[in-house]
């Protein structure tokens, strides 16, 4: 499944981290324009406290025209 999430805080990065470690998902990121530099990787803690690197992979144009499911995780003003 080929899945866009937007918003790179928290639960952004929370739906990342788990739907990428099911196979056969494509998963990318985009990040809001504020992020001057998307990092590449980012250090996940599990509930049992074990820290996990998982590769960040930002979303591009033609990620949004293949995509599945596009979540926003974004805050409300």
């Amino acid at each position: 499944m080929n899945i866009v999430i937007i918003g790179q805080g928290a639960i952004g990065l929370l739906w990342y981290y788990n739907l990428i470690q099911q196979s056969g998902n494509n998963v990318s990121l985009q990040c809001s324009k504020t992020v001057n530099k998307i990092p590449n990787n980012m250090l996940f803690t599990d509930i049992e406290g074990q820290s996990h690197r998982q590769l960040i992979t930002p979303s591009t144009t033609k990620d949004f025209a293949q995509a599945d499911v596009v979540l926003f995780c974004l805050k409300a003003l």
